[in-house]
């Protein structure tokens, strides 16, 4: 090849890449890093994960490499004819020692330069057939055993080490392409074709197991005469015998077998050649053909022969596309929008072929919230699918549906892919819907059938005079130490994202009126009957229906109160620090706090792994993530909403000194802090001077890591310096002789 062909480049032979190499690996680009050297250049620092040693020695399983160029600090800077590399970069690198000047070696593995440039990668990918090639600017090898590995071991009288067994590339493989698949109408006709993933190999025998409705091609295809083969390409050759035989009635085996001399072996590349043809007679084109490959069957059966010995591939893949069938099969060909939630009317669009004129006995299926993804599923009511025609189905998202022919609110749309099925025939979506959360749904039952929903309001009808609702403390609950405090730190955490007027009172404080409508919090054991065992924190709820607008129309549900209950019998940690507690034995009181109080909001469960409402908490969770705070500014302005029937909004509540009990405010120290935002200096002015004698300052972050202590011995301090903080949330606590324990927020912008 010309030299230029590519320009400022020069072939550099792979001869010469493997004599001035130190080091030659294969691996994948995992992580880059860039830096600026003394010059003011960029470079980049790439970590490359490895796979083999080809050459030289090398003990750990990552190094880095250093190449020109690079984005940094808002800069770009690049160098032609030089080789970059990005994440996910695969292939043998030819190495040497690196002339950048040393990079830490705390951070980083050690270091080196490609030999070559842009020529010392060889990139491996996969070609159309599966194949595993390789190539760099000059060059492309069909066969990456015989022509790299096999040829760089010769060279270098070096045996290639295998440093990772789960590489990309196994030592062998087969493939099945299905093909020229084409439908009459009374049979399908069809190609395969075989190549290897991995170098040339000598077939041996080869198999393929596949699984099928016998309501569309019939019951035991292979003695019922509705399979036939007919021998072409590698199956011509005397080496070998094509045949078929049943695997139960809805599978069959479809085999190349050895019989001739070893001369007779077909060798099998990278490159696609004709194994069979054959033909199957449908007898039922109304169903579904459900085509299906037991790959575990097929690489038992599937071998090459080398060194005087049947070996049986590493891995075997099949292709084939059916779509002939589609005529008849629905195809999920997109789902919008990805991102949505469960309850609160959003609408997904489903769109594809073959789902029918109209619905009938077809549903869509959503990964059910309460069981993790794809574990179960959860069907819409019926009034939610608002259209369905063979190319579009809309449908609204749940949060109360149908699981097993049962009609339930405690399962509800979550995070996954989802499904429809249609003549008995289930598809799955290849895009996965984010559910982002779910809201608490009414069902009012007309006749004993399910009305439509509305969703159930918050209203300040019930709680008193602030359009809000009482919350009071049990004793039970008052006597576990600390626990009032992180219930108020939760309390505000929310209180300061969905303005929710939730206030905490004393019981006897509440007019006796609007008593039967206080929400209680409890500590107790057992819970309440019907709560599983295992469960830590529950919430109920009191709905009422409120009026009707129209004919047997709900109009909206309206909450009456929730109480809120803590199991006893387990170790609660209830102090800001996070940092001493054994997780395996006890269980954050703030974290749950914040999960119930999310569901006295009317917000159910998700399967998000890190937000609050997670259906399964992890060790402790105090800050709310993106997906709970929306979910609390949807009730935020769901509440805002005119109401009629002659009943109140719920009046919001943006300061959290008001969600603290009137007995705790008795004993507080009455604090201010500001300025509030404060970038350095945090001042605190005490509105009552005498008996007060603060003994320790503590600032925290919000998941309760200590970050700064001050022992004041008994004196007022008036300045903190927390200049060195980064920006966020924090708590500080004041602990004082007299008054005991007072903590309170503060924002670092």
């Amino acid at each position: 090849m010309p030299n230029f062909a590519f320009g400022q480049l020069t072939e550099v032979t792979l001869d010469q890449k493997i004599e001035n190499s130190t080091l030659i690996v294969e691996g994948k680009v995992v992580a880059t890093k860039c830096y600026r050297n003394k010059n003011d250049e960029i470079y980049t620092a790439n970590t490359i994960e490895l796979n083999s040693i080809l050459k030289g020695n090398y003990v750990q399983k990552t190094l880095v490499v250093t190449t020109w160029g690079g984005e940094l600090d808002g800069e770009l800077q690049t160098w032609t004819h030089l080789l970059t590399l990005e994440k996910g970069n695969y292939g043998l690198f030819f190495l040497e020692a690196t002339r950048f000047e040393p990079l830490d070696a705390a951070q980083l593995s050690q270091t080196f330069d490609v030999y070559s440039g842009a020529q010392g990668l060889i990139s491996f990918r996969q070609n159309e057939s599966k194949a595993w090639v390789a190539s760099d600017p000059f060059h492309f090898y069909k066969d990456i055993e015989a022509e790299l590995y096999l040829y760089i071991s010769e060279k270098t009288g070096q045996k290639m080490e295998k440093i990772n067994e789960n590489s990309a590339i196994k030592g062998s493989g087969l493939r099945y392409h299905f093909t020229d698949i084409a439908f009459s109408g009374s049979s399908v006709t069809f190609n395969v074709y075989v190549n290897s993933l991995v170098g040339t190999k000598n077939l041996y025998q080869s198999g393929i197991h596949l699984g099928y409705n016998p309501a569309f091609f019939g019951a035991n295809i292979a003695t019922n005469g509705n399979l036939q083969l007919t021998q072409a390409g590698i199956s011509l050759s005397n080496a070998y015998n094509l045949s078929a035989s049943n695997v139960g009635a809805a599978a069959v085996k479809i085999e190349l077998l050895p019989v001739g001399t070893l001369s007779g072996y077909t060798l099998v590349g990278t490159s696609e050649q004709l194994l069979a043809k054959g033909k199957i007679v449908v007898q039922n084109p109304t169903a579904a053909p459900n085509i299906s490959y037991n790959l575990a069957q097929m690489q038992s059966m599937s071998k090459y022969f080398e060194a005087g010995v049947a070996k049986s591939f590493d891995t075997v893949v099949v292709d084939g596309d059916w779509k002939v069938f589609n005529q008849f099969a629905p195809q999920i060909d997109s789902i919008r929008p990805l991102s949505l939630r469960a309850g609160t009317g959003d609408t997904l669009k489903i769109y594809g072929k073959n789902f029918g004129a109209g619905q009938l006995n077809s549903i869509v299926e959503f990964a059910d919230a309460r069981s993790g993804a794809n574990g179960d599923w959860i069907a819409p009511l019926s009034e939610d699918y608002t259209s369905w025609s063979n190319e579009l189905i809309k449908v609204i998202v749940p949060s109360v549906g149908v699981q097993n022919n049962a009609t339930t609110n405690e399962h509800y749309a979550g995070t996954g892919i989802i499904r429809i099925t249609v003549n008995g025939t289930t598809k799955n979506s290849g895009e996965k819907l984010n559910v982002k959360f779910a809201v608490d749904n009414i069902t009012y039952k007309d006749g004993g059938t399910i009305s439509r929903r509305k969703k159930a309001k918050h209203t300040g009808t019930f709680g008193e005079d602030n359009n809000g609702y009482s919350l009071y403390y049990t004793d039970g609950f008052k006597v576990l130490p600390g626990a009032t405090s992180a219930f108020e730190r939760a309390l505000c955490t929310w209180v300061q994202s969905s303005n929710i007027n939730f206030r905490v009172k004393d019981y006897n404080s509440i007019n006796p009126t609007y008593q039967q409508y206080a929400c209680s919090i409890n500590l107790v054991d057992p819970l309440p009957n019907g709560v599983v065992a295992t469960t830590r924190g529950v919430t109920s709820s009191n709905y009422t229906l409120g009026c009707l607008n129209g004919p047997n129309q709900v109009f909206l549900g309206l909450l009456k109160k929730f109480d809120i209950y803590f199991k006893k019998s387990i170790i609660w940690h209830t102090g800001i620090d996070t940092n001493t507690i054994n997780w395996n034995t006890s269980a954050d009181l703030e974290t749950f706090v914040l999960h119930e109080l999310g569901h006295a909001q009317l917000i159910e469960h998700n399967n998000q792994t890190f937000d609050v409402m997670y259906f399964n908490l992890p060790k402790y969770h105090r800050e709310l993530n993106p997906n709970d705070n929306e979910a609390g500014q949807y009730i935020k302005n769901l509440n805002a909403e005119p109401l009629i029937c002659n009943y109140s909004n719920l009046a919001l509540l943006s300061d959290c000194t008001l969600v603290h009990s009137d007995e705790a405010a008795k004993k507080e120290i009455k604090i201010i802090l500001y300025p509030n935002p404060t970038d350095n200096v945090l001042k605190i002015f005490f509105l009552q001077s005498e008996f007060i004698e603060i003994q320790r300052i503590e600032i925290f972050d919000f998941v309760g890591q200590q970050l700064i202590a001050i022992n004041t011995k008994g004196m007022k301090p008036d300045d903190i310096d927390v200049s060195s903080l980064p920006a966020g949330n924090y708590y500080i606590r004041l602990f004082d002789k007299y008054f005991g324990e007072t903590v309170l927020k503060f924002v670092k912008p």
